[in-house]
């Protein structure tokens, strides 16, 4: 994938010089270096730049975000990129594997791609396997077009058994998002089928 691809709807300017934070994660890396921060289709897909002038949300404070801990995301797991309803894309940092995580049930699973240009080539060439893109239009039509740091969430979340469909669905901050979701998942980790949760602090 190169930054320049016309199914990129928008780029950040390549970043000069790469911070410590991500210069180990060579191939992320050098795809900062030709733009920092990008937009895939239109926001259905984004992979975070860093610092103040990148292009939608700064990777580095991301990944220090405090919802991380309701999520028991290892540490050695860096986050490069999200989906609009705000599943995350990582990096493991140790064996360099691909990875997603769940933001409905923290599922954190790897992904079947050797680098991360393949993986976000997939994603250009391939929207509708990772994402329900009807459902994304559906919101869209009611005015529902989140920005690059929010994301289409779930007024009921699926986990909460809301229904997955447009009439269901609000545009929320994208912290504030993940930050509720591990608060529920926080409560539901570990108990019977069935148990209530109390509720969550939005």
């Amino acid at each position: 994938m190169r930054a320049s691809d016309s199914r990129v709807s928008d780029r950040g300017a390549p970043l000069a010089s790469v911070p410590a934070g991500v210069a180990s994660l060579s191939e992320y890396a050098t795809l900062l270096s030709e733009a920092n921060g990008l937009e895939l289709h239109s926001g259905l897909f984004r992979v975070f730049g860093v610092g103040p002038a990148c292009l939608g949300r700064d990777g580095l404070a991301w990944n220090e975000s405090a919802w991380r801990a309701a999520y028991r995301l290892p540490h050695a797991v860096s986050l490069w990129g999200e989906s609009i309803f705000g599943d995350q894309f990582g990096l493991d940092r140790g064996s360099g594997a691909l990875l997603q995580l769940s933001c409905e049930g923290g599922a954190l699973e790897t992904l079947p791609f050797r680098t991360l240009a393949q993986f976000i080539d997939r994603l250009l060439d391939e929207p509708e396997k990772w994402i329900e893109r009807d459902l994304v239009e559906a919101a869209a039509t009611k005015g529902l077009r989140p920005s690059l740091t929010e994301h289409l969430s779930f007024s009921l979340p699926l986990i909460c058994g809301g229904s997955p469909d447009e009439e269901n669905l609000e545009v929320m901050d994208a912290e504030a998002h993940l930050d509720v979701l591990g608060q529920i998942l926080a409560q539901s980790r570990d108990v019977p089928e069935g148990t209530t949760i109390r509720g969550f602090n939005g």
